[in-house]
């Protein structure tokens, strides 16, 4: 809508976001006001509700539906580690979508508590292993809602909208107007 490319504009002009009215749906706590804004319209489709602890077992439809388990990371019945995404390490993270759960069957995979996207921006593993790569970030840094945040920012700088699934139109003009600002430091959690 024309309201959501003013707000996006307004972001990018250093504006403040307003109040978000949608439960259990947190805003960004990480970046510029335009790049929040990009967060908050990248996260409308990839997590939804599930926020920073949001989980897929899989996915079909060009990652429009989920395959096994999607939902909350703490809620999923054969997680091994029985807490929130936020309270894992990112070596923990990446254990759970290990390339060697390749040698499984679909079925096999779900049942041994593999997950193929995670967090609010639902980074595949084979991405989220790139960004820690990119950025030095240690493997014993926790999966943070800032962290997740920094990592979608230096994610959509390098890539942009398309790589998201799922945004409209007016959700592709914010997300691309959040790729205009520098990232800043990691911000780590031990």
């Amino acid at each position: 809508t024309k309201e959501r490319i003013a707000l996006g504009v307004t972001m990018n002009n250093g504006g403040t976001l307003p109040p978000r009215g949608t439960a259990g749906v947190s805003s960004a706590s990480y970046g510029t006001p335009s790049q929040r804004a990009a967060l908050n319209a990248i996260a409308a489709n990839e997590s939804g509700g599930f926020g920073y602890d949001a989980v897929n077992q899989g996915g079909s439809a060009d990652g429009k539906q989920a395959l096994g388990f999607s939902g909350r990371y703490s809620e999923m019945p054969t997680a091994r580690h029985k807490m929130p995404l936020t309270n894992m390490t990112l070596g923990q993270i990446l254990q759970e979508g290990d390339p060697r759960f390749d040698t499984l069957s679909t079925q096999e995979f779900q049942d041994a508590g593999g997950i193929h996207a995670v967090g609010r921006y639902q980074f595949i593993h084979e991405t989220l292993k790139a960004l820690i790569e990119r950025h030095s970030i240690p493997l014993n840094a926790k999966f943070t809602p800032q962290l997740q945040d920094y990592l979608a920012i230096s994610l959509n700088n390098s890539s942009g909208s398309g790589q998201w699934v799922g945004p409209n139109e007016q959700q592709r003009a914010i997300i691309e107007l959040g790729r205009s600002e520098p990232l800043g430091p990691p911000p780590l959690t031990y």
